[in-house]
């Protein structure tokens, strides 16, 4: 049942992250290709990982995680190669310890959230995704902020975000969260991708196009409604080279 289920999960990873063409190491240039499937900074501190970095060659890891007080069972799968990577998680489950009287039902609950970069061009895939109870908005541009409705906290989640970084580089998370009290005091970022042109040029500059509710009544947070006017954005996470044993 256990390998059934991992071989069912696989192919769906595949599906999310193909296609992907593959360039030739004589045609890669410029910075690397890398991908992660989560990051935590905060309380909550969690290293890049699943990671991997590839100038040229494919690279490809997959991990199941098996359900602990964090995580439910969840599958992670990235990919680089060249100037194109792709990351994928699917079903998941996910609390944070700090907020578990607030949150009983969990932070987010996702059937499969997916990143692609190729060629400086991104993408992102979301099914099902839940966080703090209420259904996340999908299928707008990127860099859509989503104010949660909660109370004592904020809970900001931005679908699809894409930032050009200073390398000409271009970063999509496919689902990012930011938990505020006062200030910015946790992110989680899931399902992230890198990649550059082969052309060397820089990637396109995405567009910002602010902050909505996900339901009519805003319900002010004790923390403070996230700001709808762009954040400078923050180095992004080293990947960590590191696996966790798959379960078999």
């Amino acid at each position: 049942m256990r390998a059934t289920r991992l071989t069912k999960y696989a192919a769906l990873a595949g599906a999310l992250a193909a296609p992907l063409s593959v360039a030739s190491p004589a045609s890669a240039s410029g910075p690397a290709s890398s991908a992660y499937g989560i990051y935590a900074g905060g309380a909550l501190a969690i290293p890049a990982q699943p990671a991997v970095t590839s100038a040229t060659q494919p690279h490809r890891k997959a991990l199941e995680l098996p359900k602990n007080p964090v995580f439910n069972l969840a599958l992670f799968t990235v990919e680089a190669k060249g100037h194109h990577a792709s990351a994928s998680v699917l079903d998941l489950k996910l609390s944070h310890p700090g907020l578990k009287t607030k949150l009983p039902t969990g932070l987010l609950s996702a059937q499969a959230i997916a990143a692609k970069c190729d060629n400086g061009v991104g993408s992102a895939h979301l099914a099902d995704i839940s966080v703090a109870g209420h259904d996340v908005p999908i299928g707008g541009p990127p860099n859509t902020d989503v104010v949660i409705p909660t109370r004592g906290f904020g809970l900001r989640v931005t679908p699809d975000k894409q930032v050009q970084n200073p390398d000409g580089t271009l970063t999509v998370i496919a689902l990012e969260l930011d938990i505020s009290i006062g200030g910015s005091i946790q992110t989680i970022d899931l399902a992230s991708a890198t990649c550059g042109r082969a052309d060397g040029k820089p990637a396109p500059t995405p567009t910002v196009p602010g902050t909505k509710s996900s339901s009519s009544s805003d319900s002010a947070a004790a923390g403070g409604t996230p700001s709808t006017v762009p954040v400078k954005e923050a180095p992004r996470p080293t990947p960590v080279p590191m696996d966790l044993p798959v379960t078999g």
